[in-house]
This record gives C-alpha cells, structure tokens and sequence, in this order.
C-alpha cells in the first residue's frame, strides 16, 4: 500500500520507455521512479485507486487458450522434427558404418585372395587349365574313355 500523505515530484529527464509519459518521484527520495501518461493529472490518485476488477479487463484477465494451443502444438512440431532428424543422422551413420565395414571385409578378402594366389604351385587346383599338348588319355583294362577334342570315341587296349 502507498502511503497517501506523500508528494510526488516530475522528473524532467524521464526514462519512460513510451514517448507519451512522464516520469514521478516521491518528495524528497529519488526513487521509485514512476512512469504514467501525460493524461494523468494527479499521481497520488491515480496510484492510490484500485485496479478494475477481472470482468472489466479484455479476455477476463487470464491469457487467450488459443494461444496457449498454438504454443504446444508448435512445441509438439519442433520435437518431432528434432525426433526424425535424430532418427535419420542416425540411419545415415549406421548405413555408412554398415557400408565401411561390408567395404573392408571384401578388401580384406581380396588382399588374401591376392596373397594366397601368389605362393599358388602350378599343380594347384586353382590353375586355370590343364595345357593343351597332353595326347589322349589312354583306356584301361578295354574300357571306353571320350576325350573333349576327339569327335568320336575310341578303345584302347593295354597290352601287359
């Protein structure tokens, strides 16, 4: 409550933050600062009045739903949007560790590849063919034996 046995004093050089006020200090003291409009003739009045009551203010004095609405629904849009940016940074750094790791096991199985292909015997089963200078494999006890270049079969007879 304010004390109503209190003058108050213009200050010349007003702070207001609106154009249109002027600012009051009690007699003798610098401060509270007081800004009120230019239409207010008599401060001590005006302060000493009681605010309206609550059914007189716009919007009955509590702050619009509408509002309030908007700002969760718009609330509610950010953490989604921060949910599947989670989710795709995340996709995307397992699908490049997946992809690295495929990557470096084939690279790892082609240098042993390349490795074991060099100590590699010509006898080996990995040569690539047998060479083609060999004569026809011959029959043994009377059996029939095809050979891939000959065009018809043919017998062989082993003579001990």
């Amino acid at each position: 409550m304010i004390p109503t046995n209190i003058s108050w004093l213009s200050i010349d050089e007003c702070l207001c933050p609106e154009m249109d006020n002027i600012c009051y200090h009690p007699s003798g003291y610098r401060k509270p600062v007081v800004c009120a409009h230019k239409m207010v003739r008599n401060i001590s009045q005006h302060l000493s009045t009681p605010p309206p009551p609550v059914d007189q203010i716009p919007n009955g004095g509590a702050v619009c739903f509408d509002s309030i609405l908007l700002l969760v629904v718009v609330l509610q849009i950010c953490i989604l949007l921060l949910m599947l940016l989670f989710c795709f940074c995340s996709l995307r750094l397992a699908t490049r560790c997946h992809t690295y790791s495929v990557n470096a096991r084939r690279s790892i199985a082609r240098r042993t590849q390349r490795a074991a292909a060099a100590t590699l015997t010509a006898f080996n089963s990995r040569t690539s063919a047998p060479p083609s200078n060999v004569a026809e494999p011959l029959a043994i006890r009377g059996r029939r034996v095809a050979h891939e270049t000959a065009t018809t079969t043919t017998t062989h007879r082993v003579s001990a």
